[in-house]
């Protein structure tokens, strides 16, 4: 996992420990393109599943994480569930109502149930959001 997280970082421009200058690397927009953002949501898709982007899900290194965690006490309802996860990830007190709608649409194909799965298609919903990406 350590390895294709430092590759993801390199290919992101920002290899470990190995900054530009002592500034640091440039923050702000001037890092995302067009690769970046998709490598920053391959990266998080592998962080929530344990598989890469550019193989099998056979192939997933067995590591396992816990989407319920992040929601404990919030799954009353599908929508607490939601504008928890929006207000948390996103950093804001009221997420807009668009947004909560189309959440709420990918919970109903998922029978209204909160459970792991549920959580993590959530998360990589909500991280492909462009609000998350610039945040």
């Amino acid at each position: 996992m350590a390895q294709t997280l430092a590759v993801a970082s390199d290919i992101m421009g920002q290899r470990l420990f190995a900054p530009p200058s002592v500034k640091g690397w440039d923050g702000g927009r001037t890092w995302i393109n067009t690769s970046t953002v998709f490598m920053r949501q391959n990266t998080l898709l592998y962080l929530l599943t344990g598989q890469r982007p550019d193989s099998n899900a056979w192939e997933a290194d067995g590591t396992h994480f816990d989407a319920m965690q992040l929601v404990a006490g919030k799954t009353r309802t599908p929508k607490t569930t939601i504008k928890y996860l929006l207000s948390s990830i996103l950093n804001v007190e009221k997420p807009e109502n668009d947004r909560i709608a189309t959440l709420e649409d990918y919970i109903k194909t998922q029978n209204n149930k909160i459970n792991n799965e549920t959580v993590t298609g959530l998360l990589t919903l909500i991280t492909a959001m462009p609000e998350y990406q610039l945040c």
